[in-house]
């Protein structure tokens, strides 16, 4: 299923797990999949609801461009694999919650937050690490704290190899957008 919602989300938007989205990138999304995003302070970090038939993702305008990335990102996911129906509760973000839903929802924030396609760059060259991603998030994302980034990364490495095993599994490295030279 998660697997399906990124090929979709892919296809849709073709910057989508390929370039590190910023926040104007995040809203120019669900702008162009017809969610409605709206900023709200009092919100902790994001939410994700259905009201009158309109998808809206609610979400704090002050949290840093990181976090705005994974949690923005993360509520579309919650979209993206047909989490949110008309008749439930908003869905509060929490990027590492351990429920099946919520993890798989925070794989699509994580995927417009550290796109596979720098991780395969990092592989490809023997240095797909923790040490590595860090460094790429912290030049990248100067803004983010150093504890959480080390457990962003550690998650994002995690979420990485768990792809590319499914990806072999399929056998069919065509259906992943991974450059040529990535050798699966």
């Amino acid at each position: 299923m998660i697997y399906t919602a990124i090929k979709t989300l892919e296809k849709r938007w073709p910057l989508f797990n390929r370039e590190p989205f910023t926040k104007a990138h995040c809203l120019k999304l669900l702008e162009h999949l017809g969610i409605i995003a709206l900023p709200d302070r009092l919100v902790p970090e994001a939410m994700a609801l259905w009201h009158e038939k309109k998808a809206f993702v609610v979400y704090n305008p002050y949290l840093s461009d990181s976090d705005l990335v994974l949690n923005i990102g993360h509520e579309l996911g919650h979209f993206a694999l047909g989490h949110i129906k008309t008749t439930w509760l908003p869905t509060l973000s929490r990027i590492f919650s351990k429920t099946i839903e919520e993890k798989d929802a925070g794989i699509i924030g994580f995927l417009m937050w550290a796109p596979t396609f720098e991780l395969c760059r990092m592989y490809d060259k023997g240095r797909l690490n923790i040490e590595e991603l860090y460094r790429y998030v912290k030049f990248r994302d100067g803004d983010i704290e150093e504890d959480k980034a080390l457990r962003l990364c550690h998650s994002r490495i995690r979420i990485f190899n768990g792809l590319m095993r499914t990806i072999r599994k399929l056998n069919s490295p065509i259906q992943f957008r991974v450059p040529p030279y990535f050798g699966i």
